[in-house]
Parts: C-alpha cells; structure tokens; sequence
C-alpha cells in the first residue's frame, strides 16, 4: 500500500480521513462484450481481471472484476459466487489521484430494481459536507444525462453482471473525459441484501467505502496479432531443402 492523504466517503454523506491507495493496477483488455448479463463462452477472454472475498449471510464468497475497452466505451463485469445479489457500485477517482474530487464518475447496477445508474461525486445540496466528491448524486438530477447501460442474471449459483460506460460522453461535471490508453482510480462497493436479516456490503480494495483506490490502465487498441513472417519463413525454408535433396537423389 501506499501512503496518501486524501477524504473518503461512506455511503453517500459520512466523511472520514483515508491514507491508503492500493496497489492494485487492472489492465483494460480490448473488446467489446453484450451488455446482456450473460457471460457468453469467451467474451470477456481480452479482460483484465481482479479477484477479491465478499461479504454475504453465509459468510465470505469470491468475487472477480473484468475491465475491457474499445474506442467508445468502458465495460466492467462481475461474477459473484453467490445465487443471489443486489448492487454493484464503482466510483471513479477521474485524475487517478486516490481521492474524490466534485464531478468525479461513478456508475452501478441494482439488480432488485433492474436499473442503471450514473452518477457523479459532488458537495452539492443536499449534501451533508463540504469535502470534495462527499455525495454521490445522480447525473440526471443535477442536469446531466444517463450515460451507459447495465444487466445482471444468475445462473448455476453465480450471479453475474455487466456495465458500460462512455469513455467521453461529454457530459462534463459528471463524466470522466478519457481516450484509450489512459488511467483512472475507480473504489467499488458492493451490497447483498436479505430482506430483514440486513444487508451485508464490501468494498474494495479497501476494507470500507473508499478507504482505497485501485487503477484501471484503458487499453490503447487491440493487440497486434502474432507475426506470422517468421512461420512462413520457416516453412520456405524447409520446403526449399526438401525440394534440393529431391533433385538431389
């Protein structure tokens, strides 16, 4: 971990000191997924991944993070061991710096209500504090617009989810603003819900709500496909050797 001082949040309004930015660096695959909720054979093959213990009613499960991009957009997915699940939610540290700034991004899906949010950071009325990126608003109530898409589905005791995310939607004050091949902080929280046995919720990487911040590395483009010049040469070779000792004989 690495020492830095900064603000952080819990739940919308509670701001405490926080210290820590991990050292935990995703780097973006390239691809492009269907934002569906179902994890098709393959499709998030290019991701960066993470993987990191959630909390639930039956105790701690694992969880995994997948990070992609094309030239539009940023697609984040989950799978949860779990049958059941509520939200995912991933604040964005825009500048990379370890704390919330106002307009920083933030996107989630709540799966009991089938809907998707984007959201910004601010100290905007209502909200309770002062601090930079305190509260987190959605885009549309302070005159922005809902960038992006989600979907969630569980099959076979997992529970998966899928997100996208303009890359620059322009919708400045509440998006990020960045180009293939930059980076960005992003803080999770997740919840799991039970009805009236409560609520059991992560964060990540740090142990409460923006404790501590990650970094997304955006691909700059697909991956060059392997030289096959070599190959060739190769098999040329061969071929003209096989063909002299024919003479040859």
């Amino acid at each position: 971990m690495r020492l830095r001082t900064c603000l952080w949040v819990g739940a919308l309004l509670a701001v405490t000191p926080c210290w820590l930015q991990a050292d935990i660096v995703v780097s973006s695959g390239f691809g492009t997924p269907t934002i569906n909720g179902v994890f098709s054979p393959g499709e998030w093959a290019k991701a960066g991944q993470t993987t990191f213990s959630v909390n639930t009613i039956d105790g701690p499960a694992s969880a995994t993070m997948y990070v992609m991009n094309d030239a539009a957009n940023l697609y984040v997915g989950f799978t949860i061991t779990y049958p059941t699940w509520s939200s995912v939610e991933i604040d964005f540290s825009n500048d990379n710096s370890g704390a919330f700034q106002n307009g920083d991004d933030a996107i989630g899906f709540n799966s009991s209500l089938n809907r998707f949010y984007d959201m910004f950071r601010t100290n905007l009325d209502p909200c309770s504090s002062s601090a930079p990126g305190a509260c987190g608003f959605n885009d549309a109530d302070y005159g922005g617009t809902v960038d992006g898409s989600g979907a969630s589905s569980s099959a076979g005791g997992v529970t998966y989810y899928e997100l996208s995310h303009p890359l620059n939607s322009g919708d400045t004050g509440h998006d990020f603003s960045l180009v293939p091949g930059d980076s960005v902080g992003f803080t999770l929280y997740l919840a799991q819900c039970n009805g009236d046995r409560g609520c059991y919720d992560t964060s990540f990487p740090g142990s409460s709500f923006a404790s501590a911040f990650g970094t997304i590395v955006t691909a700059s483009g697909p991956e060059a496909p392997e030289p096959a010049t070599v190959g060739l040469l190769a098999a040329g070779l061969v071929g003209l050797l096989a063909l002299r000792r024919k003479r040859a004989a």
